[in-house]
């Protein structure tokens, strides 16, 4: 049983009374972004630059405009992050053999070998937060969260189409 409101962990302290969504996503995700920094950080790798290793890991040879949308940012912020990542020769940007007019991101084997290793980075860190859940708790908890990352998506192409 998870330490209830008010209580203390570590130097950390959860509040009481029930916890909205929006509390429990966001303080998720700013705990989730240290956890991934500081053990990412003897590969001098930041979560974006591992996010977009894992992207083009698991999706290679995908245009640098997909590669933008599927990471949710845009193309500028994209493009420095893979600056930094072609300077360290973990990544490799060339014209897409489908429509030239494209640039398209791959891994060296450099980059293929530290994808690799950080992938288990976040494995351990993932095994770590799912600590005691059963696999049908895992399975139903990545359901439900889908639902709600599609529903944000949802909600913000309404607001970016409303006037």
């Amino acid at each position: 049983m998870p330490n209830p409101p008010g209580t203390a962990v570590g130097r950390m302290l959860l509040p009481p009374g029930p916890l909205s969504l929006g509390y429990l996503y966001s303080s998720t995700m700013k705990l989730l972004h240290q956890l991934i920094a500081r053990r990412l950080a003897p590969h001098q790798l930041t979560p974006p630059q591992f996010g977009a290793l894992m992207l083009i890991l698991n999706a290679p040879r995908l245009s640098l405009r997909e590669l933008a949308r599927y990471t949710m940012g845009d193309s500028p912020t994209l493009c420095r992050i893979l600056d930094r990542l072609e300077r360290r020769g973990l990544v490799r940007r060339e014209k897409s053999e489908i429509d030239r007019r494209f640039m398209t991101a791959e891994l060296t084997p450099v980059g293929q070998h530290l994808a690799g290793r950080s992938r288990s980075i976040f494995g351990d860190i993932e095994r770590l937060l799912l600590a005691g859940f059963e696999p049908q708790e895992i399975d139903e908890l990545r359901a439900l969260l889908t639902r709600v990352l599609h529903n944000a998506m949802l909600a913000s192409k309404q607001d970016q189409d409303s006037p």
